[in-house]
């Protein structure tokens, strides 16, 4: 009987002989949540990633800022083999921009080529009809420019609502906004609706 040695490689980022290169997404938030820029980076085998860094393109600009990681508002969620996510967190219109990752090694440095694009949305409540007589169907939609999550959460003047599509009574007049499970920042302006 012969015999087989199986020799299994276990390849990891910088240790395989790849070459400088950083790789992230665009990304679309809304207001007031937190989202994670997704994003791996690769280098020749033979070093070691000794410092990592975020910096922001500001727009129509070319001038970039370091962004401070770890920080309450910026944290680094990557680390020093190969991920390098960014958590930005609280977003507000102006973290709308170009994000550039970048990397030191023991005998290089390397700047990504392409920005990741953060754009930043937010929620808007559309009531349907915005008056209505007592008794007519009414219907409560949220919309954002990005995916819309599945998770909606809807309010009249600050108390929950069960169903987004109701007959209306006097009682249901008020003005009604949507949010996210889980994410009390992230939440539409208020629609009013009239009930005759």
């Amino acid at each position: 009987m012969e015999s087989f040695i199986l020799i299994i490689l276990v390849i990891l980022p910088g240790v395989q002989g790849g070459d400088w290169g950083v790789t992230s997404g665009d990304q679309c938030a809304l207001r007031g949540s937190s989202v994670i820029i997704d994003c791996q980076y690769d280098y020749p085998s033979g070093r070691w990633v000794t410092s990592v860094g975020w910096s922001r393109l500001r727009q129509g600009h070319f001038i970039l800022s370091k962004l401070p990681l770890n920080s309450a508002y910026f944290n680094y969620v990557g680390n020093y083999r190969g991920d390098c996510r960014l958590r930005i967190n609280n977003v507000q219109h102006d973290d709308e921009g170009a994000y550039l990752f970048n990397f030191v090694t023991t005998i290089n440095r390397w700047t990504s080529k392409r920005a990741a694009r953060l754009s930043v949305r937010e929620l808007t409540t559309v009531v349907e009809p915005s008056t209505v007589t007592e008794g007519g169907e009414v219907r409560l939609s949220c919309v954002s420019g990005c995916s819309t999550p599945v998770n909606i959460l809807w309010f009249r003047d600050g108390q929950p609502v069960p169903q987004p599509g109701f007959q209306a009574t006097r009682e249901d007049a008020g003005r009604y906004y949507c949010t996210v499970q889980g994410q009390d920042t992230v939440r539409s302006a208020p629609v009013a609706l009239n009930v005759q």
